[in-house]
């Protein structure tokens, strides 16, 4: 067996690139590398090979790595608000590849290790996965028979199995999840390590167990934390972070902002830390931009619009020295589309599409790798997505089919590629609703039904994958109202029914969750309203009730300011109908 199996890695992973968050080095490292590179070592030989995350084969194999498979997108939340977990999936796969391309140089290398790496170059993973699953076995020996249970040996090998789950998980998160825990078992008092474990679960939608996991992470970092000890502060507000997303998803907004302010308040700590700047700002970017998703929620427009920019801001400055690099892009580009969002419900289309047009034009610097690959390709489609938005509400029909159709052209592709991919499923789902209201408007009431139970389809799929995801759930109850209203129109009344008594039940549960939101008030109101409108199956006095109850909701959002500007027509039509049932 070469030597290399002897070897001991430690890590001083503080970005990828320059531009991911990442753990601080531990001060027991036995070889040192470079921020944001691996050292290996060979044991007791001298010999110590470094290789830099930015090392040009590591980001080849990586770059190869992410176009032949599509898991490394998370399937949480919508594509521009998943770019943190995003980040911090590539940044471990990056590790995984550095290490390997390491055990590949070293002077006495194990011929595995390099057909290992050769494999990596065609994508295929494999044999990284047996070969680092053998320096876990060999350095847990060596612990052992030193009797180093909880010293390098140990921790070398927990390192050794977070970096096989990474690789695991591109294709199989289930088996990377048990792998990630292996990883756990070795060093259970690392708050990296269950962060790790805490961010697979979350991509496996299993948010409830991630949350556990991160309030963990939390205890173990609260006796080291001072104001003295800046990499403390770092770790705790990534831990945070990740709490206030999970809670986010939840549906707990108040709890997540309170989370995303404790964090804010430590990274700021943390700036004059010896981590790299980039990491940072792209951490705070990241706090102000998921902050700014909840005051949107909340109806808090001018809130939502002062932490988009503040996030805007932080994320020019870092494009402005890491223009070409993929994640740095994407987070600019994100931005730019939640600002542009804002403009559109305030009905300012033309700063609406500028920002828009601002999203597209960020990725103007990248390699023709990076513009081709699929991350990229599903953040188009969201641009052409919220493009034909705004087309849309100017009744620019026609000019908005097309933006639809690149939407849905693209994320078809993508949906093809990785069918198990829920966040891809649920864009494709919206695309698909969004296709079936332009139908709808155009009055052909049977292909927009058509598109609504595709769209339907999709959502039931995805919301069925994780049944604590409130944002899942109310899509599903959209695409419900949406399905019950075309078969209204079409005389499926028994089916219209169903939907929409559905439609108002799930809408009820997320309300009864939490009563000051105001989206899911007057998703509410309106199931109510659509279901009012169905003739047959129901006496005129549930009708009645129905419209009432809807008609008291939507008055109520709007004295309070909390209705959306696109939803202000929505009390005069249901006053109508309401007035029409009655006489």
């Amino acid at each position: 067996m070469a030597v290399f199996r002897k070897l001991l890695v430690s890590f001083a992973i503080f970005a990828l690139n320059g531009i991911v968050e990442a753990s601080p080095a531990d001060s027991s490292q036995t070889a040192r590398a470079e921020a944001g590179g691996v050292a290996v070592n060979v044991n007791g030989d001298g010999n110590v090979v470094t290789v830099s995350l930015a090392d040009p084969q590591v980001k080849v194999i990586v770059k190869r790595l992410m176009s032949v498979s599509l898991r490394m997108q998370k399937s949480q939340r919508a594509n521009d608000e998943t770019l943190a977990t995003l980040g911090r999936q590539i940044a471990e796969v990056q590790r995984a590849v550095a290490t390997m391309v390491a055990a590949s140089r070293q002077p006495d290398d194990d011929p595995a290790g390099r057909a290992a790496v050769d494999a990596l170059m065609t994508g295929d993973t494999r044999p990284s996965q047996d070969f680092l699953r053998r320096q876990e076995v060999d350095a847990l020996n060596r612990a052992g028979q030193k009797g180093a249970v909880g010293t390098d040996g140990v921790q070398a090998a927990s390192n050794f199995a977070s970096e096989q789950a990474a690789l695991l998980s591109i294709s199989n998160i289930s088996d990377a999840l048990q792998v990630y825990q292996r990883a756990v078992d070795y060093q259970p008092d690392d708050p990296w390590t269950l962060m790790r474990l805490g961010d697979a679960q979350v991509t496996a939608g299993k948010t409830s167990a991630a949350l556990s996991t991160f309030e963990r992470a939390v205890e173990l970092i609260k006796p080291k934390l001072s104001s003295s000890n800046r990499y403390s502060s770092h770790t705790m507000a990534a831990a945070l972070l990740r709490i206030g997303d999970v809670l986010a998803m939840k549906g707990e907004n108040k709890s997540a902002l309170d989370h995303y302010q404790d964090a804010l308040n430590l990274n700021a700590k943390s700036t004059d830390a010896n981590v790299d700047g980039i990491g940072v700002m792209r951490n705070r970017a990241t706090l102000y931009q998921h902050m700014g998703d909840i005051f949107v929620q909340q109806r808090e427009y001018q809130q939502a619009m002062d932490a988009y920019q503040t996030s805007l801001s932080i994320r020019q400055t870092a494009a402005d020295t890491h223009s070409n690099e993929l994640l740095v892009v994407l987070g600019l580009s994100s931005t730019c589309q939640k600002v542009g969002d804002l403009f559109d419900k305030k009905q300012d289309y033309a700063n609406a599409l500028a920002y828009y047009q601002k999203a597209i034009d960020a990725g103007g610097k990248l390699s023709s790798t990076d513009a081709d690959s699929s991350i990229w390709k599903a953040n188009l489609a969201s641009i052409h997505q919220r493009t034909a938005n705004v087309l849309i509400d100017q009744h620019k029909r026609n000019v908005a089919f097309d933006h639809i159709r690149m939407a849905v052209d693209l994320r078809v592709q993508l949906v093809s590629e990785d069918s198990a991919n829920l966040q891809w499923k649920q864009e494709l789902a919206f695309s698909k609703m969004k296709l079936g209201d332009l139908l709808f408007a155009e009055r052909n009431y049977g292909r927009a039904l058509d598109a609504y139970r595709e769209a339907h389809a999709l959502y039931k799929d995805v919301a069925e994958a994780d049944t604590d995801n409130s944002d899942r759930i109310r899509w599903l109850a959209v695409s419900l109202r949406k399905k019950g209203l075309a078969l209204t129109v079409e005389g499926e009344y028994a089916a219209a029914l169903d939907d929409l008594g559905t439609a108002v039940f799930l809408d009820q549960k997320l309300v009864d969750h939490d009563e000051g939101n105001a989206v899911w008030q007057t998703d509410l109101a309106l199931a109510r309203w659509r279901l009012a409108a169905v003739e047959s199956g129901q006496s005129v006095e549930t009708r009645i009730d129905l419209l009432q109850r809807s008609l008291k909701a939507l008055e109520s959002l709007q004295r309070h300011n909390k209705l959306a500007p696109d939803d202000q027509k929505y009390p005069g039509m249901v006053s109508r109908d309401l007035s029409n049932l009655m006489h």
